[in-house]
């Protein structure tokens, strides 16, 4: 499992550095291995990696591949046209995304909702505890006037406690 450099070129029109290299193994690599050994070996991030081809002979355990390293990200999107997979890919990404965040907000929104909803009940737990304990001091107030005017007849001054006149 060695990587050997069998050309390497700088297209500075493109910029991207061109390469191609022979890497011996039993099986043929998959194009994400092999981007994980250039990025290695040239010190260069894994999106910035195009592998063109991975070719071997038959009966051989030697395959020679050929890659391109860009120099930064706008170049190779830019160069680079991406496939309809790639693109439903992202696109499926990015509807999930949106899902998720869509699904956030109305969580918070419900939250919210709810936090409102227990105001509001507490308010009117309030209001009908106010009326109640007005009504109940009505009440108070008027039997109390009814046991006053039971006591005393009409026309009959009240009966003044001890120490009073009679």
């Amino acid at each position: 499992m060695s990587l050997k450099v069998i050309s390497e070129k700088d297209n500075l029109l493109f910029s991207r550095k061109e390469v191609a290299l022979n890497y011996e193994a039993k099986v043929v690599p998959s194009k994400v291995e092999v981007v994980k050994l250039i990025s290695d070996k040239y010190k260069s991030k894994p999106e910035l990696i195009r592998v063109q081809k991975i070719q071997g002979k038959s009966g051989s355990n030697v395959f020679v591949i050929t890659a391109d390293i860009y120099s930064n990200q706008e170049e190779f999107n830019r160069l680079i046209k991406k496939t309809k997979k790639e693109l439903d890919e992202e696109k499926k990404a990015e509807e999930a995304r949106k899902a998720e965040a869509e699904e956030a907000k109305r969580k918070v929104e419900e939250e919210k909702a709810a936090k409102e909803e227990a105001k509001k009940a507490e308010a009117e737990a309030k209001k009908v505890l106010v009326e109640e304990s007005k009504e109940e001091v009505a009440e108070v107030s008027s039997e109390e006037e009814k046991v006053e005017g039971e006591m005393t007849p009409k026309g009959v001054p009240p009966i003044e406690e001890a120490g009073g006149k009679k």
